[in-house]
């Protein structure tokens, strides 16, 4: 058991602690921000494993503690994962290589303002994600030719990130966190030498972000 010196020390370092967090005396004036956004996302494997991409990010301040979002984010080359697994083909590693577009529209609560310019901040929104995939053509290992073509459903992804943010000067910032999506979409996939069709449904992702931003 703790003793009762050592249970104060406990309770004023937590305080100092959640103190430092407090809202600051004066609210930045700024309504909007610009950024750039560097994130990656990991999925299952199953359409796709990683995925790297960059966004273009506004937000407008709607009050001291909302901001509402926007972003244009660019995945300019990813791999689906060994599509031809979908039909039970005995082959060699082979991936075949995608790109998406993504709009999303998000809230953002702002809290626990310091004087440091430094505050933690979550998000949850809705993104809107077209994915292209290239066509896949080889033989398996027995010589047998697969030819492969996918086709995706737009996409509605479910998003949310948490992460911090630090204020250099008095427009700049910089922020980093972890960000989650589940994706609603149907891919579909033919093997056009033999006419099967296979599908994957609804998958989810996860990962991390930078970003840089200028208010104004």
């Amino acid at each position: 058991m703790l003793n009762s010196k050592t249970r104060q020390f406990v309770v004023a370092c937590t305080i100092a602690s959640i103190s430092s967090y407090l809202p600051s005396a004066s609210a930045d004036e700024e309504r909007y921000e610009v950024g750039f956004r560097a994130e990656t996302n990991l999925g299952p494997g199953v359409p796709a494993n990683d995925m790297i991409g960059f966004s273009l990010t506004g937000r407008y301040r709607i009050n001291e503690k909302w901001w509402l979002g926007l972003a244009l984010e660019q995945s300019p080359e990813f791999d689906v994962e060994d599509p031809y697994r979908r039909f039970n083909i005995d082959a060699e590693s082979n991936d075949a290589e995608a790109n998406s577009t993504m709009f999303s529209i998000w809230g953002e609560r702002r809290y626990w303002r310091t004087p440091m310019k430094r505050y933690l901040f979550w998000t949850g929104g809705l993104g809107f994600n077209q994915v292209d995939v290239d066509d896949l053509a080889d033989t398996d290992n027995a010589g047998t030719p697969y030819d492969l073509s996918t086709t995706v459903d737009n996409e509605i992804a479910l998003t949310g990130t948490f992460g911090q943010r630090h204020r250099f000067g008095s427009a700049v910032s910089v922020g980093y966190g972890a960000r989650v999506e589940y994706r609603l979409t149907e891919w579909t996939f033919v093997n056009r030498e033999t006419d099967e069709t296979a599908f994957v449904d609804d998958y989810f992702v996860h990962g991390a972000f930078v970003d840089i931003n200028y208010a104004f």
